[in-house]
């Protein structure tokens, strides 16, 4: 586990769910329910719920999907608005959390009031002026819309230097970014002022193809089927400044997808055991049980039942949960309702990215409830902090440097790495070696 998280930052293993960071320490899979016999000391787990990737309903009109989507995540707000305490939300500024907050208003009426309760809906946000990934503009125009009791909270360094020993001691295990404690300090931000309840967006980019990393896979898809250049996706897609390209790789990976996908486990083998950094004995002892994996299926379908079911959100569901429990808040997800969970995988990909535009069938839902520069803004916004200027300060850095001592003391980290510069990136950059080292060392 330490190995795959500092070579490709895997927190989980998609193969074995059940493994932690932790010797002898295992957790339930999702989905699944454990059962024990004393008479006979029997352990049995069982799934007790899970998608086909590859139904889909090829019938459904563009209206019929969009009413019934927009029906099913109505109704998942609503449930999640069923509450005796204050019940607030999450709110980014993008189109998830604003999705969600336009929802909610809708139903704030007497019905969910009661005498003792003030239920203004209270929106917190994460604020970092300055950054050039700050969306609090959009967050103040959305919670002043809505007539939103907003608050808002601004991270510095300082905070994440201060805070530092006690977020390591809730989330008990290594942690990809710093995206993790802007989360953290959401939820504080909402026991400070005496919301229980939170409703967040999470959930919406794995179901419904949210980022850039998914067009390759429908365009993967659309070749198979030969619609690639007919369909305009291309084209839409240069017009619209995305940066994903269809390469000669893509073609191979779409003719030959079991080849593909041996290739990539390789691949990553590969550049695993050449890591620079670690130790030729770190590396030769754990990379014999190193593993990467791959969807079952090379098509959009496929890969978004991996990110939503397999790996990926299982990770940020877990940080989500750890960081609103350490604050004794109870944060809900409506995009993550099983039945419009399974109505969304039932649907054919250009419900998810059509002329790209990602999460297509959920920008229908919401035109006309959300301003059309939420609804139709072009650049994906991940939540993230400041991490690469965090970085750069002396104090963090320092913190990396004992990271690498202890790493280099447990003999996974080669000694020549305590003269090397400090390596600062952003949260989502695929070389966060340093950030890797800084997170996994606190737990040595």
């Amino acid at each position: 586990m330490l190995f795959n998280f500092i070579t490709i930052g895997y927190t989980d293993n998609p193969g074995r769910p059940e493994e932690t960071f932790f010797e002898n320490i295992f957790r339930l899979p999702a989905a699944s329910a454990l059962y024990f016999t004393p008479s006979t000391n029997e352990l049995v787990i069982e799934r007790f719920w899970d998608i086909d990737p590859g139904i889909q309903n090829k019938k459904i009109s563009d209206n019929e999907a969009i009413e019934q989507f927009r029906h099913l995540l109505s109704q998942s707000v609503k449930r999640r608005l069923r509450s005796d305490v204050a019940v607030g939300t999450s709110l980014s500024g993008g189109l998830d959390s604003s999705s969600v907050v336009a929802i909610a208003s809708r139903f704030m009426t007497n019905d969910y009031r009661l005498p003792t309760i003030d239920y203004q809906l209270s929106s917190f946000t994460a604020i970092f002026p300055g950054f050039d990934k700050d969306e609090s503009h959009f967050a103040s125009h959305v919670a002043k819309h809505f007539n939103l009791q907003p608050h808002t909270v601004e991270i510095t360094v300082n905070d994440f230097i201060n805070d530092w020993s006690r977020f390591l001691h809730h989330q008990e295990e290594p942690f990809g970014t710093a995206s993790a404690y802007a989360q953290y300090k959401v939820f504080e931000l909402a026991k400070q002022h005496h919301v229980k309840v939170l409703l967040d967006g999470q959930g919406a980019d794995e179901t419904l193809a949210g980022y850039s990393k998914y067009y390759k896979w429908y365009w993967q898809e659309l070749f198979q089927k030969r619609r690639l250049v007919t369909s305009g996706e291309l084209k839409a897609a240069k017009e619209m400044g995305v940066e994903e390209e269809f390469t000669f790789k893509n073609i191979i990976a779409a003719l030959f997808p079991d080849i593909a996908s041996v290739i990539l486990e390789r691949q990553y083998l590969v550049n695993a055991l050449r890591h620079e950094d670690l130790t030729r004995d770190f590396v030769k002892l754990q990379s014999k049980e190193a593993y990467y994996s791959t969807p079952a299926n090379f098509n959009l379908n496929g890969v978004l039942y991996f990110s939503t079911c397999l790996h990926g959100l299982e990770e940020l569901l877990r940080l989500a949960d750890r960081n609103s429990m350490a604050h004794g808040r109870e944060v809900r997800l409506p995009f993550l309702n099983h039945e419009l969970v399974e109505f969304v995988f039932s649907l054919p990909p250009g419900f998810k990215i059509r002329h790209a535009w990602t999460k297509w069938i959920l920008r229908q839902a919401m035109a006309g409830q959300l301003s059309a520069d939420i609804v139709w803004r072009k650049r994906k916004i991940g939540f993230e902090p400041p991490q690469k200027e965090w970085m750069k300060d002396k104090r963090v850095q320092d913190m990396i440097y004992e990271a690498r001592k202890k790493l280099v003391n447990e003999k996974i980290l080669k000694p020549e790495m305590l003269h090397r510069p400090v390596s600062s990136t952003a949260s989502h950059e695929g070389n966060n070696y340093d950030w890797r080292y800084l997170s996994a060392a606190s737990y040595l």
